[in-house]
Formats: C-alpha cells, structure tokens, sequence
C-alpha cells in the first residue's frame, strides 16, 4: 500500500511538472508571435512618425508581449569551448548581448566591472557575443573576472534558432534581465555610443542604467522568494 501511494505521489508529482513546463511561454514563442505586427507598426512609425515612436513601440512590446515569458535554454559556449545553457546559471541574471561590429557606449564595461564586482554574489552577469570564439576570446580581457563571457558561433546551424531570435528579431544591443527561474524581468535597449560625450559622464550613466536593473532584479526576486537579497560588499 505505501508503495503504491509512492508511485502515485511520483506521478502527480511529473505531471504536476510536465503541465508547468507546457504552461510556459518562452521569449522565442512570444518573439515569433508577436514579431510581424511590431515590425508593421514599426514601418510606419518610421514613415510617418518619429524617433519616439519607434522607441514607444519597442517598449509597449517588451511590457506587454515579452515581459514575463521564459528565456530559452539555448546552448552557449565558453571561451575554453565548453557548452553551457541558462539553466546552469542559478542565480538570477543580467544578460548583455555583443557583436564585434557595433561600437560599445564608452563607460559601460567599465560600470558593468563595478556591478559585478558589487553583486556577483547575488547576480549572474552574462556578456554574450554573437560572434567567433577568437572575437569573444580577445574581448574578454577588458572584462571582469566576475563576468561570464560566452559566445555565439553563428556559423553553428545549432544555434539558428535562437540567433534569429536573439539577434536579428530584435537587434542590437540589448540587456536582458531574469530571475533565477529564467523568467524574464526586463528588456531593454542599451545606451549607444556618443562621441560628444565625455568618459566620466559615459560611464556615470551607465552606472545608472545597469544598476537600475540590477536593483529591480533583486528586488524581484525578493518577492518570488520571500528572502531579502543582501549584498556581501
């Protein structure tokens, strides 16, 4: 009798788990849902409206559409070319997508270096480039060793999915937020590179932008784990 109250404690158990995974809704579902109507739109805003607009448009996408989904659990590789996935990042995560060819906002390796420095105890901080292992190899000495730098081969037909996803659905460049369910806190675009403006001034405002995202992080994960999230600096 308890052997079989076992089995089917165990079966409620996988089902229970099987319909909470089939519940979820993850960002390239929601991407490829969502992705004709916001490009539409986007095409008009661009033809007949402004800048403003267009930024309006990508914000109400990641609020309503986006915010809330899953990360998928895409395969990435480390610079010693070992596979790793999200799911093997346990903490919750801010994500920052890169590529040899777009020009990084001066300031931000450098505030992105203090955060980790502050929170790696408490955040995973991910620097992903959608590049070859030599790009993400050589880029990677201007970063902390308390960042993760993985890479993206997009030579690799195994990652189609999520690079069409990731990177050409919704370009460049990009910081992602997530809990330590991969539940996604927040997307955002990133400040772009100015000219005009000075090192000190760079990299204050991004201090402000990634520390803001951080601190909306833990304070999420704060009320999904009901534990305060203090940091050990």
């Amino acid at each position: 009798m308890k052997t079989l109250l076992l089995v089917l404690v165990m079966i409620l158990t996988s089902l229970t788990t099987l319909e909470a995974q089939q519940a979820k809704l993850f960002l390239s579902e929601a991407v490829a849902r969502e992705l004709p109507k916001y490009i539409s739109d986007t095409q008009v805003a661009l033809e007949e409206g402004t800048q403003d607009d267009v930024k309006l448009l990508f914000k109400t996408l990641v609020e309503k559409k986006l915010v809330g989904t899953y990360m998928d659990d895409f395969k990435m590789r480390k610079l010693s070319k070992k596979e790793t996935t999200f799911s093997a990042f346990e903490k919750p995560t801010l994500l920052l997508t890169y590529s040899s060819w777009n020009i990084n906002s001066k300031g931000e390796i450098e505030a992105l270096n203090e955060l980790a420095r502050i929170h790696a105890d408490q955040v995973d901080f991910i620097v992903l480039y959608w590049d070859k292992r030599s790009i993400a190899k050589e880029q990677s000495k201007s970063f902390s060793s308390d960042i993760n730098v993985l890479y993206v081969d997009e030579m690799d037909n195994t990652y189609t999915k999520v690079v069409k996803t990731l990177k050409h659905s919704l370009g460049l460049p990009l910081l992602f937020s997530m809990d330590s369910d991969e539940k996604i806190v927040q997307i955002e675009r990133r400040l772009h590179h100015r000219f005009s403006q000075s090192e000190e001034d760079s990299y204050l405002e991004n201090f402000e932008v990634l520390n803001s995202n951080v601190e909306q992080l833990l304070f999420h994960e704060e009320q999904i784990t009901g534990l305060p999230v203090v940091s050990q600096d």
